[in-house]
């Protein structure tokens, strides 16, 4: 690749000579030159591409002229850029001004905690979950969030997809087969319900596509990042005939198996499992009141078995008396999802690995 290179600096002077090219800076050519000390750092160029420009066409033109309505659209397309830049302009203001009050609330608050210590007798241990979330790197939607602590809440969209549907339909359409058993148990053990008539399959609850998690701020990491969107969606139908209907998806995520064990560890997988989460959905108001929606989930493994040759913890579907490990538990012992890559064998059975190359947060806790 270097001669390559070599030879076409060597000899492109031609084009200018013929009147072909005026010049040679473009970007593209240049992004040559990094090719190679790219490689040598940082292995096999997977995924490079020479359109970078492509970027700022979305942005520009694209994007610019469906704002517009098609006619004398030049006009139109540089008045929406206009006003897109003086958005952001107000939001890079709106967050440095954040980011001033925030270190003087900071500066404050030590103030405040010098003083206090200065009265202890001793240090008292911090919490898990201690580290506060910074206004500054989270999106607008933070609002909406309904918060369980000071860094972890959830959100669910305000019109529900699925209102008022039968949990025959949830068995037929999210594999929830289990679904009342696995509800009837959560009621025990965190309503004390008793007294309740028994659950049927013509019962009807409030269905959601998905849930947006935050998780706990990490200090090195971007708040921005702690948000993940948890989707339990059946198949949905196409309105268009000859459009194929949308796939179903049931994301896999680590949710706080035991509460005790997580808060005093507050990192690692102490007190986590993976589980796929099958239907999220709202309990009937005639068995009671909870404070967050509920998932039903089908368990995995613990994570235990951990394979040396690729340093990946190995997991396998659980299962109680030949059938799925179900449960129904709140959403606030949701932490945040993980990708599982499956292991194909001849013999079919189902192992999968936790990517945990997927993020920062999520290569340090399975570390």
């Amino acid at each position: 690749m270097q001669a390559a290179l070599a030879l076409f600096h060597a000899n492109k002077n031609i084009f200018v000579e013929h009147g072909v090219r005026e010049h040679f800076n473009i970007l593209k050519l240049h992004s040559m030159v990094h090719y190679i000390d790219s490689i040598r750092l940082f292995g096999s160029a997977d995924g490079f591409n020479t359109e970078l420009p492509e970027r700022l066409h979305i942005d520009f033109a694209k994007r610019a002229y469906r704002a517009s309505n098609r006619r004398n659209y030049v006009i139109q397309m540089t008045t929406w850029l206009r006003r897109q830049e003086s958005i952001y302009l107000q939001y890079a203001y709106l967050r440095w001004w954040a980011s001033q009050n925030a270190a003087n609330e900071d500066s404050h608050s030590q103030d405040s905690d010098t003083s206090i210590d200065s009265d202890s007798d001793g240090d008292s241990p911090l919490p898990a979950d201690h580290h506060q979330l910074r206004a500054v790197d989270l999106p607008w939607q933070i609002h909406r969030f309904t918060m369980f602590t000071a860094s972890r809440g959830y959100f669910v969209p305000r019109t529900c997809p699925f209102p008022n549907s039968k949990i025959q339909w949830l068995v037929d359409n999210h594999n929830a087969s289990l679904i009342i058993p696995a509800l009837d148990e959560f009621l025990r053990h965190n309503l004390h319900t008793r007294s309740h008539r028994k659950l049927t399959l013509q019962d009807r609850v409030d269905v959601y596509k998905y849930v947006k998690v935050l998780s706990p701020a990490r200090p090195h990491f971007n708040s921005a990042k702690c948000l993940f969107k948890v989707r339990a969606s059946p198949e949905i139908a196409s309105k268009d005939p000859r459009k194929l209907p949308s796939p179903a998806r049931f994301d896999t995520v680590l949710v706080i198996k035991d509460r005790d064990q997580y808060t005093a560890s507050g990192e690692g997988i102490s007190g986590l499992r993976v589980a796929e989460v099958k239907a999220v959905f709202d309990l009937p108001p005639h068995l009671g009141r909870f404070s967050c929606p509920l998932m039903y989930i089908h368990w995995f493994r613990p994570l235990q078995s951990f394979d040396e040759n690729l340093q990946s913890f190995r997991l396998t579907r659980s299962s109680r008396q030949h059938q799925p490990n179900a449960a129904v538990l709140p959403v606030d012992r949701l932490l945040r999802p993980v990708h599982l890559t499956p292991r194909f064998s001849r013999d079919g059975s189902e192992e999968f690995y936790p990517n945990r190359y997927i993020d920062l947060e999520l290569f340090e806790r399975l570390s």
